[in-house]
């Protein structure tokens, strides 16, 4: 079982990987449901943490449907992370009709080579979570999904989450999230079955 840890300071990507966290997604700003952290504060993380970092790439808060000058400095912001030495970066790009963003997505995967992509919760914004799945598969750098299955948390997207383990595990890492704690985790598992689960609190 992976257990990814998402942390906004240095102190708590520290603590996370001291708690037995796998990994960390670092993101500033959760308050907002997360943005772009400061680039120095990158760097720090990845001197001060063995374990590897996943960074957030998200411009502003509310929606994810981008224009393009927003699309651009998201571009450089993968770029920024790149030139650090960031492995993987994730982020979400959804049309005002809430569908997949295939040219904003595809253009910032680009960006992104040779790191790996984690497509984050905005796959359940869209219409139907299942075609969003599929048109994503056809993106090969895209490693790994985030999702509460169309809930505000795991246990109520539960069903959803499985199915997309069930048809998608081959393709993707299912990361399942949505107020997964060290206290409800085992429960969780048990009854999604996927070998990746991402949370605040995920480690204590």
């Amino acid at each position: 079982m992976v257990k990814e840890a998402c942390v906004e300071t240095v102190e708590e990507a520290i603590k996370a990987e001291a708690n037995g966290a796998d990994q960390i997604e670092f993101c500033s700003r959760l308050d907002l449901d997360g943005l772009t952290p400061d680039f120095d504060v990158i760097k720090e993380v990845l001197i001060s943490i063995k374990i590897p970092v996943k960074v957030m790439i998200r411009c502003r808060s509310g929606n994810f449907s981008y224009n393009n000058s927003e699309i651009s400095k998201m571009g450089y912001e993968i770029e920024k992370c790149k030139a650090l030495g960031v492995n993987e970066v994730t982020f979400g790009c959804v049309t005002k009709r809430n569908e997949i963003d295939i040219l904003a997505t595809k253009l910032l995967v680009e960006k992104a080579y040779p790191m790996e992509v984690t497509f984050h919760k905005a796959i359940d914004l869209t219409n139907d979570i299942f075609k969003g799945l599929e048109t994503l598969s056809r993106i090969n750098q895209i490693k790994s999904i985030l999702t509460s299955g169309a809930s505000s948390t795991a246990e109520g997207g539960l069903m959803v989450i499985r199915k997309i383990v069930q048809k998608f595990q081959n393709r993707f890492n299912i990361f399942a999230c949505g107020k997964i704690t060290k206290y409800n985790l085992i429960n969780l598992h048990d009854r999604i079955g996927s070998r990746f689960y991402h949370g605040r609190r995920i480690v204590g």
